[in-house]
């Protein structure tokens, strides 16, 4: 099903990069060791067409939520240092989803 209605958007499809697969874990130790499943990444910006990405972001991660999992999705733009910020939260997920909007 589509997710937020007549807005552009659709079911999220996640892609997933190994950053060193010669490290071997198991996938358990992995879920087990995760705080969240997912890590949504995006801009706060607007997108070509005068869309507010966050909105829909926001959205996708509604739909995530609503499926059980448990996302990092900022309400708010990150304040202070961002970067730590943002690799505490992607060390923290099982998986991390990149909108990239122009």
């Amino acid at each position: 099903g589509a997710v937020g209605g007549g807005d552009g958007i659709s079911d999220a499809t996640l892609m997933v990069a190994e950053d060193n697969p010669q490290v071997a874990i198991s996938p358990q130790a992995a879920l087990d060791s995760a705080r969240f499943d997912v890590f949504l990444s995006h801009d706060w910006g607007e997108d070509c067409e005068g869309r507010a990405t966050h909105a829909r972001i926001s959205l996708v991660n509604q739909y995530l939520e609503s499926m059980g999992l448990r996302t990092c999705f900022d309400e708010e733009p990150m304040q202070g240092n961002v970067l730590d910020r943002m690799c505490g939260g992607i060390d923290d997920a099982e998986c991390v989803v990149v909108f990239v909007t122009q």
